[in-house]
């Protein structure tokens, strides 16, 4: 789509722009955020207390990113007390197990429960606090 303006003097199909983006998308740098995020999920996985944690509720690298997007999504996004939400929540031994506790509910609601979880995460990290969330 970047390309449009450079047909060569013949008509650009759809099909032409797809393969153009995709093209662009395949040989473009990682940007810094995403380089971070990968550092994360890296950290967590080596992290032997957060491993065993995910390793409790079977969650891989997706779970964590799905759970990233989430806390994203539902105004987790913030600093709070000089921690990034979204990053700690993961990186922390007590949010994470909440996290995943509360994921593993067969009664869990997508959307209802990631906006409490999401505002959970805020205030715990607002407060100070240490220990297991509930």
């Amino acid at each position: 789509m970047k390309r449009l303006g450079k047909t060569s003097g013949k008509p650009f199909s759809a099909q032409e722009a797809f393969d153009s983006e995709v093209e662009g998308m395949l040989t473009a740098k990682k940007s810094a955020q995403e380089v971070a995020e990968e550092e994360l999920y890296d950290l967590i996985e080596s992290d032997p207390e957060l491993s065993e944690i995910l390793s409790a509720y079977r969650a891989d690298r997706d779970t964590l990113e799905h759970i990233y997007r989430q806390l994203l999504f539902c105004g987790a996004g913030q600093w709070v007390q000089g921690e990034y939400v979204p990053a700690s929540a993961l990186a922390t031994p007590p949010t994470l197990d909440f996290i995943l506790r509360a994921q593993a509910n067969p009664q869990f609601d997508q959307e209802d429960d990631w906006l409490f979880i999401s505002s959970k995460l805020i205030e715990y990290f607002e407060s100070g606090s240490v220990g297991p969330l509930r």
